[in-house]
């Protein structure tokens, strides 16, 4: 579904900055993907997921960084239910 839509809305890189921050990202992208996944091998489940939940906050501060955009009611609510369920899992065990 994202292919058929992107295929409208596309806009190219204006520069080769604007490439190079693309493949930036997704070299980033792919790199922490792989450690990830090496993480879970060497470590157990339930010590490392709540790692995964410190990417709401850092996500939260990016966006205000970047795009001075704060979450709604609706996404904190999200967030929480999410953040809680990982830090339960966590002391459960």
């Amino acid at each position: 579904m994202f292919s058929i839509a992107i295929s409208t809305n596309w806009v190219s890189p204006k520069s080769g900055a604007h490439l190079a921050m693309f493949l930036g990202i997704g070299l980033l992208a792919a790199v922490a993907q792989i450690l990830q996944t090496l993480a879970y091998r060497y470590g157990s489940t339930h010590r490392i997921a709540p790692f995964s939940y410190a990417a709401l906050v850092v996500s939260i501060g990016v966006g205000w960084l970047v795009f001075r955009a704060v979450p709604d009611a609706w996404s904190i609510l999200g967030m929480s239910i999410i953040a809680t369920a990982g830090v339960a899992m966590l002391l459960r065990r």
